[in-house]
């Protein structure tokens, strides 16, 4: 709808050259719109004092404005317009035409309301025009105004093309064809009515058979009939993946799903991984969703999803590492909210919830594990591992008890060797106080004293070291030491000796009897008896060679057995490359009664009361022989008186 006006002024030049009319007031004042509650295009006639509207088809004008800036119209259709007012009476003098364009030619002119039939298609234009004069003292003005709408008109609707749709599996989607301004299509079900109930372009159907589409204008006329579409829609199965589901990372998972409706049999296919079978054995590293298609006999398909969600628990830092003697103190971190934390010892083969505690003691070296458990997803963490070096606690040192004279001013050498896992020997007096470090130490003193001996390994870290053993410092009286036995360093030495045991005459060799040298802590032997049991007793001989460091000997008399006696005899030290021939008095005859030879065989002299000689014996290999005995007859005389 528009509207204009037009103003026409003749005489009065000094008035137009004024710019002023005085034959009336402003000119193509617009109405109120609150008249008919909408924007109703129209026109106040000035002086006149009314207002004039468009009606078409006994409507106003703008209550029928379509998008399209025109009013609908069919072909045929008879329609009335004109216009109305409202207000004082208008003039007399007041003329209003009423035109009828089509596309753009005038088919109709009239004066007064009219009648119209389209006849063909098109866009026609009605316009009113309304001129008057002004009611003023001078007339000279003619004035004018025009308002116009415009109505686009179709034939009535056809039948509409037919609607568009395929076979499908479960559903069938039907499409309308493309419609025409001011034309409606609506599905009409599986038979040809007239329901106005489903415009939808698009329209799924479950069931097959024959759907129909029916056309209606905007004027509300029917389409002589329906168009038609036949559809098959084919079953479809159903899929099932089952439910969603949790696993720990690590872990497998069955995937369980199931089929219905359709046509059977089924094939199933899991996706990612292109998996056949209704059941498939999955290991996701990530939380995956998979995707179970299914498909029927008949080639329908269905699709169902499911999520395995993968939890991971996050490994324990490395525990703190604090290095001691003999163990390795490890500490944990806290966990972090309900997580815990278990020492799982030297093997990650488990999951051991024995203990949780914040350190953990390792006495060996080795590799240990910790690892996370998350009691809200039941999983448990990979194992953290850590390297562990315990440092051993050494060995108690190998040492010999000292002896000292008191006849000499010379210090007591004592020597240790230290046990395993050392490298040193600490020395302390019987307060604890450390007195040296050595293997070696020249204790001064003329009183008996007991020391102690440890074995330190000062290249560990930490340093560390053994318990600590009692060695006793002798001093000897003059008379016990021997200053003349002196065994030269470097040397090699015979050891000769003969040992016996209880239940000597039931044995074929001696085993708990031996003897052992100890130079400075350097231990040598044990020796013990070989070769046959000569009259209850064994000989030991052997060789050695006194350490080049030596500076003490100390001849130890063992017995192995915590049940029997053992004895020892005839001990005898001499360098090995000379012989060695020793003699045994009777401390108060001063007989010789034993003569030892080079081999440490025995012979001995045997006396009557009266100190004669007697018997002579000889050990031998094959045992005791003898070799002179002589008898002598005393006779007693006596005088007679």
């Amino acid at each position: 709808m528009t509207y204009k006006y037009i103003a026409k002024c003749a005489g009065y030049p000094l008035l137009m050259i004024l710019g002023m009319c005085l034959c009336g007031k402003a000119l193509g004042q617009t109405c109120n719109a609150s008249y008919f509650g909408g924007q109703v295009p129209c026109y106040v006639v000035p002086n006149g004092n009314y207002t004039v509207w468009m009606v078409y088809n006994g409507q106003y004008v703008s209550d029928m404005l379509s998008d399209f800036n025109c009013l609908a119209g069919e072909t045929g259709q008879t329609i009335t317009w004109g216009s109305t007012s409202t207000g004082s009476t208008h003039k007399t003098c007041d003329v209003i035409d009423r035109e009828v364009y089509l596309n753009g030619s005038m088919v109709a002119y009239g004066s007064s309301s009219a009648t119209y039939q389209f006849p063909v298609p098109g866009t026609y234009e009605f316009r009113l025009t309304h001129k008057y004069k002004t009611n003023c003292l001078i007339c000279l003005c003619n004035k004018s105004v025009t308002l116009n709408f415009k109505v686009c008109v179709y034939d009535p609707p056809a039948t509409p093309p037919p609607p568009t749709g395929h076979d499908d599996c479960g559903e069938v989607i039907l499409q309308q064809p493309p419609a025409q301004p001011f034309i409606t299509y609506f599905w009409q079900g599986t038979s040809c009515g007239m329901s106005d109930q489903n415009p939808a372009t698009y329209w799924p159907v479950q069931a097959s058979g024959t759907y129909y589409l029916r056309a209606r204008s905007t004027l509300g006329t029917w389409s002589p009939g329906c168009s038609q579409i036949t559809v098959t829609v084919h079953p479809k199965p159903t899929a099932n993946a089952g439910n969603d589901r949790s696993i720990c990372i690590g872990e497998s998972v069955t995937l369980i799903g199931s089929a219905s409706g359709g046509i059977a049999p089924y094939s199933y296919t899991w996706n990612p991984g292109n998996l056949t079978g209704a059941h498939q054995t999955v290991s996701p590293t990530t939380t995956t969703t998979y995707t179970l298609t299914v498909a029927g006999d008949n080639g329908c398909q269905h699709s169902d999803q499911v999520t395995i969600t993968v939890n991971e628990t996050a490994a324990p830092p490395v525990p703190a590492v604090t290095l001691e003697c003999g163990q390795t103190v490890l500490t944990r971190a806290d966990p972090v909210g309900d997580v815990l934390y278990y020492w799982q010892g030297n093997n990650c083969q488990g999951t051991s919830t024995a203990n949780t505690e914040p350190s953990f003691i390792a006495t060996n070296s080795g590799t240990y594990f910790i690892r996370a458990y998350d009691p809200s997803t039941g999983c448990w963490s990979d194992c953290t591992p850590v390297n562990v070096t315990v440092t051993p606690i050494p060995d108690i040192p190998a040492v010999s008890n000292g002896y000292g004279c008191m006849c000499d001013a010379n210090p007591v050498s004592l020597t240790a060797i230290p046990g395993p896992n050392g490298d040193n020997i600490n020395w302390y007096d019987d307060s604890g106080n450390l007195l040296h470090t050595g293997v070696s130490f020249d204790f001064g003193g003329n009183d008996p004293v007991t020391l102690y001996a440890a074995t330190v390994c000062q290249a560990c870290s930490p340093v560390c070291e053994s318990p600590k053993v009692p060695v006793k410092v002798h001093i000897l009286p003059c008379d016990e030491c021997i200053g003349t036995f002196s065994p030269e360093p470097g040397k090699t030495y015979v050891l000769s000796a003969w040992v016996s045991e209880d239940n000597a005459g039931q044995k074929v060799t001696f085993e708990n009897a031996n003897i052992t040298l100890n130079f400075d802590g350097q231990s040598l032997g044990p020796f013990v008896g070989k070769g046959p049991i000569i009259e209850g007793w064994q000989r030991i001989e052997e060789a050695f060679t006194v350490p080049n460091a030596a500076k003490s000997i100390e001849v130890r008399l063992n017995n192995g057995s915590g049940q029997e006696h053992c004895y020892v005899d005839d001990i005898r030290i001499h360098p090995f490359d000379a012989n060695m021939k020793s003699f045994v008095y009777d401390p108060l005859s001063l007989k010789l009664v034993a003569e030892l030879d080079a081999n440490n065989y025995a012979t001995h002299y045997i006396y009557d009361g009266e100190g004669k000689l007697t018997k002579v014996k000889k050990e031998t290999i094959d045992g005791i022989k003898t070799l002179r005995e002589s008898r002598t007859v005393s006779t007693l005389k006596s005088k007679l008186p």
